[in-house]
């Protein structure tokens, strides 16, 4: 459905994109003053099935077009029945440590080698014994990379790839702030539903499944895979369920029938929750919502607030890339401001020979305030330099081995290591626990001699001993 867009005054703005089964949409956010968002425009369209990628950068062109796109970044929602979610625990308590553990689990989940899966997650808890609660998002690369690819063909760079449910949990926090007790949030989205547990601004799982509301008892089914959910969210989380159930919807009534059921069959608190009301629209904006029978309130909550950058599923290289584009666009919105100043000045100055010298005298002010501002970063940038062009420096076996020496843990056997000619390095030990190899890696991290290498835990597994169970692991840099 296509509506003739307004065309605001150019404010920095976001934009959030989603492809289900069934259809495509798009969503522009403008970013105002404080923290107040606006949604600006909307775009949904049907996806045929038969579509191929070049068509659907097409569609995507004219839509991108038409909600005017000028470099703002993209995020891509992921539905939840193209991404697995698990809760899960680990040993550890710092975010670097557990993104490592997290990492190393994924295998667990997809039946994919490591290399060709790429995830997220969020630290939900700790407890006294060091442990964190985590939620970990994990996807195929392919899935992710084919968005990629897409957005490449119109020159639109993306900067997340997040998972559906977050932004039910951001939508809901964000009309809901003061709310700390656990909350189930249903979405109905044509033919799929997704259902999300949420508690004191954190996700803690969730899951999607088909629905048909064309079909007389289409609520019976429904509240059927509601109870599963339950049983689901008892197996993995093992918390209380939620004794309240929102249905997200922007039309009151068009889900009372299944709150009542909801109330008498699963003994819930259930209600709809039209999340529009408290939400900024630019006047025109908010037609579309309801009218194609599909969901926009994950698309409207990932605009409404940040999302941490730990949910971002996208390829660790293509991250760090759209992190130094953005940087790099504001830096370059700095430098066009003073070449702007300057422009003004200059043609002030030609309008009147009278006023030449003193507009001289302006700009020479207004330079002198730039290089001066300017200066230390000058002086920062040499620094830079001069530790970038240090810690490429080559280390001498003889100092990665005396490193090694005064980095590794008590508790921890050196099998082998081995340096290679071109600088390679394999270290093969075993250790008590997980923990303590983690532990190794951190330390050597911080060694001078180790600070140009990607270090990485090719593997670390329990294996049985005469002396009992030890963790056997390989590290390479």
């Amino acid at each position: 459905m296509k509506i003739k867009q307004p065309k605001p005054k150019s404010k920095k703005a976001i934009f959030v994109f989603q492809a289900t089964d069934s259809h495509i949409k798009v969503l522009k956010c403008l970013l105002l003053a404080g923290s107040r968002r606006q949604i600006a425009a909307i775009e949904v369209e049907p996806l045929p099935r038969d579509i191929e990628d070049a068509g659907l950068s097409r569609e995507l062109s004219g839509i991108f077009k038409r909600m005017q796109y000028n470099g703002e970044p993209v995020i891509v929602s992921l539905p939840r029945n193209q991404v697995t979610s698990r809760y899960l625990k680990v040993p550890a308590t710092n975010p670097i440590e557990v993104e490592q553990m997290v990492t190393l689990q994924t295998v667990r989940f997809l039946p994919y080698p490591a290399n060709e899966l790429t995830s997220g997650f969020q630290i939900i808890g700790t407890d006294s014994q060091g442990y964190s609660e985590v939620n970990l998002v994990i996807a195929h690369k392919n899935a992710v990379e084919r968005y990629i690819k897409i957005f490449k063909e119109i020159k639109v760079s993306l900067s997340l790839a997040v998972l559906s449910s977050v932004g039910l949990s951001q939508i809901y926090y964000y009309l809901e702030p003061k709310d700390t007790g656990p909350a189930m949030l249903i979405d109905i989205d044509g033919n799929q539903a997704e259902v999300a547990i949420v508690e004191g601004q954190r996700l803690f799982f969730s899951r999607s499944f088909k629905v048909n509301s064309a079909q007389p008892d289409w609520t019976v089914a429904l509240i059927d895979e509601i109870a599963k959910t339950n049983d689901l969210y008892l197996k993995e989380v093992a918390k209380p369920l939620p004794g309240k159930a929102l249905i997200l919807g922007v039309k009151k009534g068009r889900f009372q029938e299944l709150a009542d059921n909801l109330r008498v069959k699963l003994k819930l608190e259930a209600e709809e929750f039209l999340y529009t009301e408290k939400i900024d629209f630019l006047e025109g904006s908010e037609r579309v919502l309801g009218s194609s029978g599909v969901s926009l309130a994950t698309l409207i909550g990932l605009s409404l607030a940040p999302v941490a950058d730990s949910l971002n599923i996208l390829p660790t290289q293509i991250k760090q890339a759209a992190r130094l584009k953005f940087k790099h666009r504001e830096r370059l919105q700095i430098y066009l401001s003073f070449i702007v100043i300057a422009a003004v000045f200059i043609f002030g100055m030609s309008r009147s020979l009278e006023n030449k010298t003193q507009y001289l005298k302006k700009l020479k002010l207004q330079l002198n305030k730039v290089s001066k501002e300017a200066r230390p970063l000058e002086e920062i940038e040499k620094r830079f330099q001069v530790i970038e062009r240090y810690s490429k420096s080559e280390a001498s076996c003889l100092d990665v081995l005396y490193e090694l020496y005064n980095n590794i843990p008590a508790d921890i056997s050196l099998v082998s290591f081995a340096y290679e000619d071109n600088g390679a390095i394999t270290i093969h030990g075993q250790a008590p626990a997980l923990a303590s190899v983690f532990n190794f890696v951190g330390r050597l991290e911080k060694a001078p001699a180790f600070r140009r290498y990607n270090i990485k835990v090719r593997y670390a597994t329990k294996k049985a001993t005469i002396t009992g169970e030890v963790i056997d692991f390989e590290i390479v840099c």
